[in-house]
């Protein structure tokens, strides 16, 4: 679930319960598969990953 929280990351939209933010996700995809990526990444998870790539096609 992505979320807002002024008090995280500046107000940025994050993966909720992480400090990871929709626009690092994002970025870290591009350069790793999503396995590559929760393994370096152990806060995020597949369905975070799912929410960012949603919200991407938005």
């Amino acid at each position: 679930m992505l979320t807002k929280d002024k008090n995280i990351c500046g107000g940025e939209l994050i993966i909720k319960g992480t400090r990871l933010t929709y626009k690092s996700v994002i970025e870290i995809l591009k350069n790793m598969t999503i396995f590559e990526a929760m393994r370096q990444y152990p806060s995020l998870k597949l369905e975070g990953i799912i929410d960012c790539l949603i919200k991407l096609k938005e």
